[in-house]
């Protein structure tokens, strides 16, 4: 599935198509392309495509895209990939999605919140 060339139309893609993308296929998109998605779009990717997500990617998800990443996608997460989420949108992060997290990665998260 080739999206380089379809990136300006994501928005239309299904969450089926959306869960079918692979992280090389999510990293070829634009920051603004993400940013463009819907919660429900958001939450169709799977633990290898937000793997694909740039730091630009992650710093343009809104509070409410950061809602929507499924948990086990946000587990997976390095420190730096948290890092890269503005502050408005670590306010997206529910209780149950902090549980998700390991040791270290909160610790990130109490560093970089005032």
């Amino acid at each position: 599935m080739s999206v380089g060339g379809a990136s300006n139309h994501l928005h239309y893609l299904t969450a089926a198509q959306l869960s079918a993308l692979n992280s090389t296929q999510v990293a070829s998109l634009s920051a603004s392309n993400i940013a463009g998605l819907s919660a429900q779009q958001v939450a169709a990717f799977s633990t290898a495509a937000i793997r694909g997500f740039s730091s630009a990617d992650f710093a343009a998800l809104s509070a409410t895209q950061i809602a929507a990443l499924p948990m086990d996608g946000l587990a997976a997460l390095s420190s730096s990939q948290i890092g890269a989420f503005s502050f408005s949108g670590m306010l997206g992060l529910g209780t149950a999605q902090v549980a998700a997290l390991s040791t270290p990665r909160l610790t990130f998260i109490h560093l970089i919140c005032p």
